[in-house]
């Protein structure tokens, strides 16, 4: 832990001009040495809700058509959201019984009301901030990982950091793919990296 010491001045009766030169140095070292131990504090706290453990590849474990809902929830534990749509006659029908959906998307956010962001998070472009898992038939059909602002900067420079991943520069809106073991990742980064969207499907 970082110890910001106190500064003791004494004041002689002679040669004040250097004196207060004295003090008024060791008083801007302080201020300095105040600062870059706030932003390093900030750094500390900041830094998992961008970066997280970024060793981990857990979402590589995902086979789209194979992966069953309920093992994608114990591997990264339950969505914030559940999204359906229903036709207007169940919709409108007065439901003894809520009518069963076969096609529904859950919905991953760093930035829901959790204490610990959900691993899934950690996609193919680094920390997202959010995640989007299409279900069908109790099987997962496809992830898309959704970056924006400092995350999509991130994401892009990562993407287009990795070989595999022939993508355009940030003058332009790019297109790119590539094969996985259990799928393909469909890439798209918005203009000047304004936002990344990378969606893993079925090859």
């Amino acid at each position: 832990m970082l110890r910001i010491a106190s500064i003791t001045c004494t004041r002689k009766e002679s040669g004040n001009d250097a004196s207060n030169t004295d003090v008024l140095i060791e008083r801007r070292q302080a201020s300095i040495r105040e600062r870059r131990y706030s932003a390093a504090l900030l750094a500390v706290v900041l830094l998992p809700l961008f970066c997280g453990p970024t060793s981990a590849q857990e979402w590589k474990i995902i086979r789209p058509a194979t992966t069953s809902e309920a093992e994608l929830i114990k591997a990264f534990g339950p969505p914030d959201e559940v999204i359906s749509t229903f036709p207007w006659a169940e919709w409108s029908a007065k439901w003894k019984k809520r009518p069963k959906a076969h096609r529904y998307t859950l919905r991953y956010s760093r930035y829901a009301d959790k204490s610990e962001a959900s691993e899934l998070l950690l996609g193919p472009g680094g920390p997202a901030d959010g995640a989007d898992v299409e279900i069908s038939g109790g099987r997962v059909m496809s992830v898309v990982w959704h970056y924006g602002g400092y995350s999509a900067r991130v994401a892009a420079k990562t993407l287009r950091a990795d070989s595999s991943v022939k993508v355009g520069g940030a003058e332009e809106v790019s297109r790119a793919f590539r094969r996985t073991e259990h799928g393909v990742l469909v890439v798209e980064i918005g203009f000047e990296d304004s936002r990344v969207d990378v969606r893993l499907e079925l090859k």
